[in-house]
């Protein structure tokens, strides 16, 4: 429901936002992370992080939810490949966060 919500309301920067940090939330356990990814999840993260560039909440809580889906190995290449690192780059950039440097240096 929550991945859902994100790519409905993808314009919407509180739904991001709050999407964001349940995924964040919920990514500490192994079958919910399978379930995440299995869902779009890090490709509806990415995408918020993305068009959210200059609100930090959704950079950081996007940020959080990668980082803790990226300790599965199969999640990390995935989110490799959808952005994640550019978008954690960018993220650093525009607000100074050092989970945002964390989650770059660990999917570099």
């Amino acid at each position: 429901a929550v991945v859902k919500a994100m790519q409905t309301h993808l314009q919407h920067a509180g739904v991001q936002e709050q999407g964001c940090g349940a995924l964040w939330n919920l990514a500490g356990n192994d079958a919910i992370e399978v379930k995440i990814g299995e869902a779009g999840g890090v490709d509806a993260v990415v995408k918020a992080m993305q068009t959210h560039l200059q609100h930090a909440g959704v950079q950081e809580h996007g940020c959080g939810a990668l980082m803790n889906l990226a300790a599965k190995d199969a999640l990390r290449a995935s989110i490799k490949d959808l952005g994640g690192c550019t978008a954690a780059r960018s993220a650093s950039e525009a607000h100074g966060l050092s989970l945002a440097r964390e989650l770059a240096e660990m999917l570099a």
